[in-house]
Protein backbone atom coordinates (compact mmCIF):
# COMPACT_ATOMS: atom_id res chain seq x y z
CA UNK A 1 0.00 0.00 0.00
CA UNK A 2 1.31 3.86 -0.51
CA UNK A 3 0.39 6.27 2.42
CA UNK A 4 1.11 9.97 2.46
CA UNK A 5 2.56 11.37 5.56
CA UNK A 6 1.72 14.95 6.40
CA UNK A 7 4.27 16.73 8.24
CA UNK A 8 2.07 19.22 10.66
CA UNK A 9 4.47 21.61 10.91
CA UNK A 10 6.49 24.27 9.26
CA UNK A 11 9.59 24.27 12.02
CA UNK A 12 12.80 23.38 11.16
CA UNK A 13 13.54 21.21 13.61
CA UNK A 14 10.52 18.67 14.33
CA UNK A 15 9.81 15.69 16.37
CA UNK A 16 7.11 14.95 14.50
CA UNK A 17 8.99 14.88 11.39
CA UNK A 18 11.74 12.34 13.08
CA UNK A 19 8.42 9.97 14.34
CA UNK A 20 7.35 9.69 10.69
CA UNK A 21 10.73 9.40 9.66
CA UNK A 22 11.70 6.45 11.68
CA UNK A 23 8.05 4.67 10.63
CA UNK A 24 8.87 5.45 6.76
CA UNK A 25 12.00 3.44 7.50
CA UNK A 26 10.50 1.13 10.52
CA UNK A 27 7.60 -0.09 7.83
CA UNK A 28 9.26 -0.23 4.08
CA UNK A 29 8.29 -4.12 4.05
CA UNK A 30 4.88 -3.30 4.51
CA UNK A 31 3.79 -0.03 3.04
CA UNK A 32 5.09 2.73 1.22
CA UNK A 33 5.16 6.04 2.77
CA UNK A 34 6.29 9.27 1.40
CA UNK A 35 6.48 12.54 3.56
CA UNK A 36 5.12 15.67 2.63
CA UNK A 37 6.27 19.03 4.08
CA UNK A 38 3.70 21.91 4.64
CA UNK A 39 6.30 24.58 4.68
CA UNK A 40 4.82 26.15 1.44
CA UNK A 41 1.64 25.85 2.18
CA UNK A 42 -0.23 29.43 1.73
CA UNK A 43 -2.43 30.65 4.61
CA UNK A 44 -5.75 30.00 3.34
CA UNK A 45 -7.62 32.68 2.42
CA UNK A 46 -10.98 32.62 0.39
CA UNK A 47 -10.62 35.49 -1.39
CA UNK A 48 -7.45 34.37 -3.00
CA UNK A 49 -8.38 31.32 -4.01
CA UNK A 50 -4.93 29.13 -4.31
CA UNK A 51 -6.60 26.08 -5.03
CA UNK A 52 -4.89 25.30 -8.49
CA UNK A 53 -1.26 26.80 -7.33
CA UNK A 54 1.32 24.08 -7.88
CA UNK A 55 1.60 23.21 -3.90
CA UNK A 56 -1.50 22.45 -2.93
CA UNK A 57 -2.29 20.63 -6.62
CA UNK A 58 0.68 18.36 -5.57
CA UNK A 59 -0.76 17.34 -2.03
CA UNK A 60 -4.28 16.68 -4.16
CA UNK A 61 -2.93 14.77 -6.37
CA UNK A 62 -0.95 12.52 -4.04
CA UNK A 63 -3.66 12.42 -1.58
CA UNK A 64 -6.07 11.36 -4.75
CA UNK A 65 -3.77 8.68 -5.80
CA UNK A 66 -2.45 7.22 -2.16
CA UNK A 67 -3.92 4.16 -0.21
CA UNK A 68 -4.14 6.21 2.89
CA UNK A 69 -2.85 9.43 5.07
CA UNK A 70 -0.95 9.54 7.83
CA UNK A 71 -0.70 13.07 9.74
CA UNK A 72 1.27 13.70 12.35
CA UNK A 73 0.68 16.87 14.78
CA UNK A 74 2.40 18.82 17.53
CA UNK A 75 0.33 20.99 19.95
CA UNK A 76 0.21 24.32 20.53
CA UNK A 77 -2.21 26.02 22.96
CA UNK A 78 -4.58 22.74 22.44
CA UNK A 79 -4.81 22.53 19.10
CA UNK A 80 -3.04 21.88 15.71
CA UNK A 81 -0.69 24.18 14.28
CA UNK A 82 -2.05 27.37 11.51
CA UNK A 83 -0.28 25.61 8.62
CA UNK A 84 -1.95 22.54 9.11
CA UNK A 85 -5.22 23.73 9.42
CA UNK A 86 -4.63 26.08 5.99
CA UNK A 87 -3.85 23.03 4.22
CA UNK A 88 -6.77 21.58 5.49
CA UNK A 89 -9.21 24.50 4.59
CA UNK A 90 -7.31 24.42 0.88
CA UNK A 91 -8.34 20.29 0.79
CA UNK A 92 -11.76 21.10 1.65
CA UNK A 93 -12.52 24.44 0.06
CA UNK A 94 -12.81 23.57 -3.95
CA UNK A 95 -10.75 20.83 -3.62
CA UNK A 96 -11.63 17.39 -1.66
CA UNK A 97 -9.29 15.01 -1.81
CA UNK A 98 -9.65 14.09 1.72
CA UNK A 99 -13.27 12.99 1.29
CA UNK A 100 -13.72 8.86 2.23
CA UNK A 101 -9.74 9.00 2.70
CA UNK A 102 -8.37 6.88 5.80
CA UNK A 103 -6.18 8.76 7.73
CA UNK A 104 -4.34 7.78 10.66
CA UNK A 105 -3.37 10.59 13.67
CA UNK A 106 0.08 10.86 15.27
CA UNK A 107 1.77 13.26 17.30
CA UNK A 108 4.48 13.67 19.52
CA UNK A 109 5.33 16.73 21.99
CA UNK A 110 7.62 17.81 24.78
CA UNK A 111 4.67 17.11 26.93
CA UNK A 112 3.43 14.06 29.00
CA UNK A 113 0.22 13.61 26.76
CA UNK A 114 1.94 13.48 23.48
CA UNK A 115 -0.11 16.18 21.84
CA UNK A 116 -3.53 14.23 22.85
CA UNK A 117 -5.46 18.00 22.60
CA UNK A 118 -4.24 18.71 19.40
CA UNK A 119 -5.11 15.15 18.01
CA UNK A 120 -8.48 15.29 18.98
CA UNK A 121 -9.12 19.15 18.18
CA UNK A 122 -7.44 17.24 14.28
CA UNK A 123 -10.25 14.34 14.56
CA UNK A 124 -13.07 17.07 14.56
CA UNK A 125 -11.65 19.26 12.01
CA UNK A 126 -10.81 16.03 9.75
CA UNK A 127 -14.85 15.08 10.21
CA UNK A 128 -16.12 18.61 8.96
CA UNK A 129 -18.55 18.52 6.08
CA UNK A 130 -16.42 19.55 3.02
CA UNK A 131 -13.46 17.63 4.79
CA UNK A 132 -15.20 14.50 5.12
CA UNK A 133 -12.11 12.30 5.91
CA UNK A 134 -12.54 8.63 7.19
CA UNK A 135 -10.17 8.63 10.65
CA UNK A 136 -9.35 5.40 12.19
CA UNK A 137 -11.02 5.50 15.81
CA UNK A 138 -8.63 4.43 18.25
CA UNK A 139 -5.65 3.28 18.44
CA UNK A 140 -3.93 7.35 19.18
CA UNK A 141 -0.07 6.83 19.21
CA UNK A 142 0.51 9.92 21.27
CA UNK A 143 4.43 10.11 21.79
CA UNK A 144 5.31 12.29 25.10
CA UNK A 145 8.39 13.97 26.14
CA UNK A 146 9.96 13.15 22.32
CA UNK A 147 12.91 15.18 23.05
CA UNK A 148 14.29 11.31 24.94
CA UNK A 149 12.31 9.58 22.68
CA UNK A 150 15.16 9.19 19.49
CA UNK A 151 18.58 7.56 20.20
CA UNK A 152 21.12 8.89 17.87
CA UNK A 153 20.28 7.35 14.46
CA UNK A 154 16.32 8.80 14.64
CA UNK A 155 15.02 5.18 15.95
CA UNK A 156 12.47 5.02 18.80
CA UNK A 157 14.62 3.88 22.25
CA UNK A 158 11.81 2.50 24.02
CA UNK A 159 10.56 -1.21 23.09
CA UNK A 160 6.81 -0.90 23.96
CA UNK A 161 6.54 2.32 22.42
CA UNK A 162 7.89 0.28 19.13
CA UNK A 163 5.46 -2.38 20.04
CA UNK A 164 2.44 -0.19 20.39
CA UNK A 165 2.90 2.06 17.47
CA UNK A 166 3.23 -1.21 15.04
CA UNK A 167 -0.16 -2.39 16.67
CA UNK A 168 -1.64 0.96 15.47
CA UNK A 169 -0.17 0.84 12.07
CA UNK A 170 -1.12 -2.56 11.59
CA UNK A 171 -5.15 -1.65 12.46
CA UNK A 172 -4.45 1.01 9.94
CA UNK A 173 -3.31 -0.95 6.52
CA UNK A 174 -6.59 -3.06 7.70
CA UNK A 175 -8.13 -0.33 8.43
CA UNK A 176 -7.29 1.47 4.93
CA UNK A 177 -8.17 -1.33 2.97
CA UNK A 178 -11.56 -1.90 4.26
CA UNK A 179 -11.90 1.89 4.19
CA UNK A 180 -10.97 2.16 0.38
CA UNK A 181 -13.79 -0.42 -0.07
CA UNK A 182 -16.27 1.42 1.21
CA UNK A 183 -15.46 4.47 -1.08
CA UNK A 184 -15.73 2.49 -3.89
CA UNK A 185 -19.08 3.34 -6.18
CA UNK A 186 -22.11 1.55 -5.38
CA UNK A 187 -23.14 -0.12 -8.85
CA UNK A 188 -26.53 0.83 -10.08
CA UNK A 189 -28.74 0.88 -13.00
CA UNK A 190 -30.99 3.79 -14.51
CA UNK A 191 -34.63 2.80 -15.11
CA UNK A 192 -34.68 4.04 -19.26
CA UNK A 193 -36.62 6.45 -20.42
CA UNK A 194 -37.46 10.00 -20.73
CA UNK A 195 -38.59 12.45 -17.08
CA UNK A 196 -39.65 15.40 -17.02
CA UNK A 197 -39.27 17.44 -14.08
CA UNK A 198 -39.54 21.03 -12.56
CA UNK A 199 -36.26 23.25 -10.57
CA UNK A 200 -35.99 26.47 -9.86
CA UNK A 201 -34.02 28.89 -12.20
CA UNK A 202 -32.93 32.60 -12.05
CA UNK A 203 -36.32 33.60 -13.06
CA UNK A 204 -38.98 31.30 -11.63
CA UNK A 205 -39.57 27.57 -13.03
CA UNK A 206 -37.68 25.80 -15.20
CA UNK A 207 -39.43 22.34 -17.01
CA UNK A 208 -36.92 19.85 -18.12
CA UNK A 209 -36.78 16.20 -19.90
CA UNK A 210 -33.68 13.72 -19.38
CA UNK A 211 -33.33 11.04 -20.71
CA UNK A 212 -31.37 7.73 -19.39
CA UNK A 213 -30.24 4.31 -20.97
CA UNK A 214 -29.90 1.72 -18.08
CA UNK A 215 -25.87 3.26 -17.75
CA UNK A 216 -26.14 6.55 -18.78
CA UNK A 217 -27.69 10.38 -18.67
CA UNK A 218 -28.25 10.14 -22.55
CA UNK A 219 -29.63 13.70 -23.15
CA UNK A 220 -30.92 16.95 -21.28
CA UNK A 221 -33.65 19.17 -23.04
CA UNK A 222 -34.31 21.99 -21.02
CA UNK A 223 -37.19 25.09 -21.88
CA UNK A 224 -35.72 28.07 -21.22
CA UNK A 225 -38.57 30.43 -21.94
CA UNK A 226 -38.88 31.68 -18.44
CA UNK A 227 -34.82 32.62 -18.16
CA UNK A 228 -33.15 35.93 -19.16
CA UNK A 229 -32.07 35.28 -22.98
CA UNK A 230 -28.88 35.65 -23.91
CA UNK A 231 -27.04 35.76 -20.14
CA UNK A 232 -28.59 31.95 -19.07
CA UNK A 233 -28.28 31.10 -22.97
CA UNK A 234 -24.87 29.31 -22.59
CA UNK A 235 -25.48 27.66 -19.33
CA UNK A 236 -28.21 25.68 -20.91
CA UNK A 237 -25.41 24.44 -23.49
CA UNK A 238 -22.37 24.17 -21.24
CA UNK A 239 -23.49 22.75 -17.81
CA UNK A 240 -25.80 19.55 -19.94
CA UNK A 241 -22.43 18.85 -21.82
CA UNK A 242 -20.29 18.53 -18.62
CA UNK A 243 -23.05 16.52 -17.35
CA UNK A 244 -23.45 14.27 -19.92
CA UNK A 245 -19.35 14.06 -20.96
CA UNK A 246 -18.24 12.94 -16.92
CA UNK A 247 -22.12 11.07 -16.16
CA UNK A 248 -21.56 13.21 -12.86
CA UNK A 249 -23.52 15.99 -11.07
CA UNK A 250 -20.28 17.43 -9.80
CA UNK A 251 -20.31 20.09 -12.14
CA UNK A 252 -18.74 23.53 -11.31
CA UNK A 253 -21.89 26.70 -11.48
CA UNK A 254 -20.95 29.49 -14.29
CA UNK A 255 -19.90 32.72 -12.75
CA UNK A 256 -23.07 35.29 -13.37
CA UNK A 257 -25.58 32.62 -14.01
CA UNK A 258 -24.93 30.40 -10.70
CA UNK A 259 -28.87 30.50 -10.05
CA UNK A 260 -29.62 29.31 -13.45
CA UNK A 261 -26.30 26.62 -13.12
CA UNK A 262 -27.34 24.85 -9.86
CA UNK A 263 -31.16 25.22 -11.44
CA UNK A 264 -30.17 22.57 -13.81
CA UNK A 265 -27.87 20.39 -11.89
CA UNK A 266 -30.92 20.34 -9.54
CA UNK A 267 -33.36 19.16 -11.89
CA UNK A 268 -31.17 16.17 -13.34
CA UNK A 269 -30.32 15.34 -9.99
CA UNK A 270 -34.62 14.87 -10.24
CA UNK A 271 -34.33 13.14 -12.94
CA UNK A 272 -31.93 10.62 -11.51
CA UNK A 273 -34.22 9.89 -8.46
CA UNK A 274 -37.06 9.01 -11.40
CA UNK A 275 -34.84 6.81 -12.66
CA UNK A 276 -34.27 4.79 -9.48
CA UNK A 277 -30.25 5.97 -8.62
CA UNK A 278 -29.71 7.81 -5.47
CA UNK A 279 -28.00 11.43 -7.06
CA UNK A 280 -25.45 11.70 -4.55
CA UNK A 281 -24.04 8.56 -6.04
CA UNK A 282 -23.28 10.75 -8.98
CA UNK A 283 -22.64 14.23 -6.87
CA UNK A 284 -19.28 11.91 -5.62
CA UNK A 285 -17.97 11.40 -8.99
CA UNK A 286 -15.07 13.33 -10.28
CA UNK A 287 -15.89 16.67 -12.07
CA UNK A 288 -15.41 15.97 -15.97
CA UNK A 289 -12.43 15.83 -17.35
CA UNK A 290 -12.46 19.31 -19.34
CA UNK A 291 -13.33 20.77 -16.06
CA UNK A 292 -10.02 19.37 -14.71
CA UNK A 293 -7.79 20.54 -17.18
CA UNK A 294 -5.65 23.32 -15.86
CA UNK A 295 -2.48 23.61 -17.42
CA UNK A 296 -1.29 26.95 -19.01
CA UNK A 297 -2.10 27.83 -22.98
CA UNK A 298 -0.60 30.43 -24.58
CA UNK A 299 -2.58 31.91 -27.35
CA UNK A 300 -1.28 34.64 -30.07
CA UNK A 301 -2.79 37.31 -31.52
CA UNK A 302 -2.47 40.81 -33.01
CA UNK A 303 -4.62 42.32 -30.24
CA UNK A 304 -6.32 41.59 -26.64
CA UNK A 305 -9.86 43.21 -25.89
CA UNK A 306 -10.56 42.70 -22.19
CA UNK A 307 -13.86 42.77 -21.84
CA UNK A 308 -17.04 41.09 -23.81
CA UNK A 309 -19.77 44.03 -23.88
CA UNK A 310 -20.71 46.27 -26.80
CA UNK A 311 -17.91 48.07 -26.43
CA UNK A 312 -15.35 45.43 -26.34
CA UNK A 313 -17.28 43.34 -29.31
CA UNK A 314 -16.94 46.54 -31.72
CA UNK A 315 -13.07 47.11 -30.75
CA UNK A 316 -12.68 43.26 -31.66
CA UNK A 317 -15.14 43.49 -34.82
CA UNK A 318 -12.90 46.50 -35.61
CA UNK A 319 -9.47 44.82 -35.24
CA UNK A 320 -11.03 42.06 -37.50
CA UNK A 321 -12.17 45.05 -40.43
CA UNK A 322 -8.74 45.89 -40.29
CA UNK A 323 -7.06 42.55 -41.44
CA UNK A 324 -5.83 41.60 -37.48
CA UNK A 325 -6.68 38.99 -35.28
CA UNK A 326 -8.11 39.78 -31.72
CA UNK A 327 -8.93 37.63 -28.51
CA UNK A 328 -11.76 38.72 -26.34
CA UNK A 329 -11.95 38.38 -22.25
CA UNK A 330 -14.78 37.95 -20.45
CA UNK A 331 -15.13 36.57 -17.45
CA UNK A 332 -18.74 36.34 -17.48
CA UNK A 333 -20.34 33.17 -19.77
CA UNK A 334 -22.87 35.29 -21.69
CA UNK A 335 -20.75 38.12 -23.84
CA UNK A 336 -22.75 41.25 -24.69
CA UNK A 337 -22.66 42.47 -21.18
CA UNK A 338 -25.23 45.93 -20.24
CA UNK A 339 -26.02 46.13 -23.95
CA UNK A 340 -27.43 42.52 -24.06
CA UNK A 341 -29.41 43.10 -20.35
CA UNK A 342 -30.62 46.22 -22.56
CA UNK A 343 -32.43 44.59 -25.01
CA UNK A 344 -29.60 46.14 -27.95
CA UNK A 345 -31.24 49.61 -28.35
CA UNK A 346 -28.87 52.60 -29.62
CA UNK A 347 -29.75 55.85 -29.49
CA UNK A 348 -28.63 57.91 -32.06
CA UNK A 349 -30.30 61.00 -33.83
CA UNK A 350 -31.25 60.49 -37.40
CA UNK A 351 -32.96 64.15 -38.54
CA UNK A 352 -33.64 63.32 -42.20
CA UNK A 353 -35.18 59.19 -41.33
CA UNK A 354 -37.03 60.62 -38.37
CA UNK A 355 -38.76 63.36 -40.78
CA UNK A 356 -40.51 60.41 -42.48
CA UNK A 357 -42.70 60.43 -39.36
CA UNK A 358 -45.56 62.19 -37.73
CA UNK A 359 -44.40 64.03 -33.95
CA UNK A 360 -45.45 62.23 -31.02
CA UNK A 361 -48.35 64.25 -28.81
CA UNK A 362 -46.66 66.02 -26.22
CA UNK A 363 -43.91 65.99 -27.76
CA UNK A 364 -43.36 70.35 -28.17
CA UNK A 365 -44.25 71.23 -24.69
CA UNK A 366 -41.78 68.44 -23.44
CA UNK A 367 -39.08 70.37 -25.65
CA UNK A 368 -40.63 73.40 -25.05
CA UNK A 369 -40.11 72.90 -21.03
CA UNK A 370 -36.64 71.66 -21.39
CA UNK A 371 -35.42 74.50 -23.39
CA UNK A 372 -37.21 77.10 -21.06
CA UNK A 373 -34.23 75.60 -18.38
CA UNK A 374 -32.57 79.25 -17.06
CA UNK A 375 -29.18 79.58 -18.71
CA UNK A 376 -27.68 80.32 -15.35
CA UNK A 377 -28.18 76.66 -14.42
CA UNK A 378 -26.36 75.25 -18.03
CA UNK A 379 -22.52 74.72 -17.38
CA UNK A 380 -20.54 77.24 -19.26
CA UNK A 381 -19.14 73.84 -21.93
CA UNK A 382 -22.33 73.51 -22.80
CA UNK A 383 -24.20 76.33 -22.96
CA UNK A 384 -23.44 77.51 -26.60
CA UNK A 385 -25.35 73.78 -27.82
CA UNK A 386 -28.13 74.94 -25.50
CA UNK A 387 -28.62 78.35 -27.58
CA UNK A 388 -28.04 76.52 -30.83
CA UNK A 389 -30.78 73.99 -29.76
CA UNK A 390 -33.09 76.55 -29.23
CA UNK A 391 -32.21 77.66 -32.50
CA UNK A 392 -32.94 74.79 -34.49
CA UNK A 393 -36.05 74.05 -32.38
CA UNK A 394 -37.29 77.80 -33.20
CA UNK A 395 -36.91 77.35 -36.85
CA UNK A 396 -38.78 73.89 -36.38
CA UNK A 397 -41.78 76.18 -34.70
CA UNK A 398 -42.05 79.00 -37.63
CA UNK A 399 -41.74 76.13 -40.21
CA UNK A 400 -44.77 74.18 -39.20
CA UNK A 401 -46.76 76.86 -37.00
CA UNK A 402 -49.65 75.38 -35.04
CA UNK A 403 -49.37 72.65 -38.04
CA UNK A 404 -48.67 68.88 -37.17
CA UNK A 405 -45.31 68.07 -37.70
CA UNK A 406 -42.25 65.35 -38.08
CA UNK A 407 -40.01 64.37 -35.46
CA UNK A 408 -38.04 66.73 -33.88
CA UNK A 409 -34.47 65.34 -33.33
CA UNK A 410 -30.82 66.59 -33.68
CA UNK A 411 -27.28 65.77 -32.43
CA UNK A 412 -27.45 68.63 -30.64
CA UNK A 413 -30.97 67.81 -28.84
CA UNK A 414 -29.08 64.47 -28.17
CA UNK A 415 -25.98 65.92 -26.36
CA UNK A 416 -28.66 68.12 -24.12
CA UNK A 417 -30.58 65.91 -23.34
CA UNK A 418 -27.75 63.85 -22.09
CA UNK A 419 -26.22 66.37 -20.35
CA UNK A 420 -29.69 67.18 -18.35
CA UNK A 421 -29.88 63.09 -17.58
CA UNK A 422 -26.68 62.79 -16.50
CA UNK A 423 -25.88 66.11 -14.06
CA UNK A 424 -26.28 64.94 -10.28
CA UNK A 425 -25.38 65.84 -6.74
CA UNK A 426 -22.50 63.67 -5.56
CA UNK A 427 -22.04 62.63 -1.87
CA UNK A 428 -19.83 65.72 -1.46
CA UNK A 429 -22.41 68.08 -2.23
CA UNK A 430 -21.33 69.19 -5.81
CA UNK A 431 -22.75 69.07 -9.27
CA UNK A 432 -21.64 66.60 -11.40
CA UNK A 433 -22.01 65.81 -15.27
CA UNK A 434 -20.64 64.31 -18.20
CA UNK A 435 -17.29 65.06 -19.66
CA UNK A 436 -18.40 67.77 -22.94
CA UNK A 437 -15.48 66.40 -24.96
CA UNK A 438 -17.12 62.92 -24.68
CA UNK A 439 -20.56 63.25 -24.71
CA UNK A 440 -20.16 65.00 -27.81
CA UNK A 441 -18.43 62.77 -29.69
CA UNK A 442 -20.99 59.93 -28.85
CA UNK A 443 -23.68 62.32 -29.64
CA UNK A 444 -22.40 63.58 -33.01
CA UNK A 445 -21.20 60.29 -34.21
CA UNK A 446 -23.87 58.06 -32.94
CA UNK A 447 -25.11 57.71 -36.08
CA UNK A 448 -22.08 56.76 -37.45
CA UNK A 449 -21.92 53.94 -35.17
CA UNK A 450 -25.68 52.22 -36.09
CA UNK A 451 -24.44 52.35 -39.66
CA UNK A 452 -21.91 50.79 -38.93
CA UNK A 453 -23.72 47.90 -36.90
CA UNK A 454 -26.11 47.63 -39.83
CA UNK A 455 -23.08 46.99 -41.98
Amino acid sequence: MKFIAIVGTNAKQSYNRKLLQFMKKHFESKAEIELLEITDVPMFNQSDNQSYCEVIQRFNDKITACDGVIMATPEYNHSIPSGLKSLIEWLSFDLHPLAGKPVMIVGASLGTQGSSRAQLHLRQILDAPGVDANVMPGYEFLLGRANTAFDDAGNLNNEGTVDFLEICFLRFLRFAKIANQLNEEEEFSFEPGEYEVNAIGHSGNLPMKVSFSEKRIESIKIDTKGETEGIADVVFVRIPDKIIEGQTLNVDALSGASETSNGVIDGVAKAVKLAGVNPDILKRRPKPASSRIREDEEYTCDVVVVGGGGAGLSAAATVLQNGCSAIVLEKYPAVGGNTIRSGGPVNAADPKWQMRFEENPGERHTLEALLSTDESEIHSEYLEDFRGLKEEFAAYQNKFGTQKGHLFDSPLLHRIQTYFGGKRTDLNGSTIYGQYDLVKILTDRALESVNWLEE
